[in-house]
């Protein structure tokens, strides 16, 4: 899917991409692709999540922190 996705976009490398999720499970192959990744908790708590480059509490945490790089 995430091939797919890119090909669709007209990206060629997935290093140019942040993949967002709430769920650790669905970063593993985005990560293995190269990109970069985000893991947002919305008030859950996970083990130790080696896959997951950010990880932020919520959403808004998330958006001030791509706000800040801009």
């Amino acid at each position: 899917g995430f091939e797919k996705g890119m090909e669709i976009l007209g990206l060629s490398s997935a290093k140019d991409i942040l993949m967002v999720e709430d769920l650790p499970r669905n970063l593993v192959k985005a990560k293995e692709l190269g990109m970069t990744t985000a893991l947002v908790l919305h008030g859950q708590t996970h083990d130790a999540i080696d896959h997951a480059d950010y990880i932020f509490d919520d959403t808004i945490e998330l958006v001030k922190k791509i706000g800040a790089t801009r």
